[in-house]
């Protein structure tokens, strides 16, 4: 396999963790890099310069993915009764306290349903700190995330 493909084959699979740069992009920081320190980069330097490109997931865009696996029939919304069941049985799964007040909050237009990309919205607009998680990608292989 020639090295066009390989790299192909490997940026189609990390592209959801690593911005691929341009050539212009990655020499502006070396040579911001080489003024401070002119020699060679050394291997803390260059670790540093791949660091800037890292894309964390996103813990919101993760959890409206979570949700979307959950809506077979695509309605965009979840009713009551899902919603409990995922809460209760799936993952660290809620007490009956914990489950009572997300369906309290998750009912945000009264009608029974959850409307999960708003449900997911309002609670980042309550606590925005939720977006400072560390969050892993719902899907190990990128073929399968629809998102992508």
């Amino acid at each position: 396999m020639n090295t066009s493909k390989q790299v192909s084959k490997v940026k189609r699979f990390h592209r959801r963790e690593f911005y691929y740069p341009s050539y212009g992009e990655v020499m502006a920081v070396v040579e911001k890099l080489k003024n401070y320190f002119p020699r060679v980069l050394t291997k803390e330097q260059v670790l540093i310069i791949l660091d800037k490109w890292v894309i964390e997931a996103n813990i919101k865009h993760e959890l409206k993915l979570a949700y979307r696996i959950f809506d077979s029939e695509s309605r965009n919304y979840l009713d009551l009764d899902e919603i409990r069941l995922i809460v209760t049985e799936f993952g660290e799964p809620f007490n009956e306290n914990e489950t009572l007040e997300l369906l309290r909050d998750a009912n945000i237009r009264g009608d029974g349903n959850v409307f999960y990309e708003d449900f997911v919205d309002s609670l980042f607009n309550l606590a925005p700190e939720l977006s400072e998680i560390k969050a892993k990608y719902l899907f190990e292989d990128p073929n399968e995330d629809p998102s992508v």
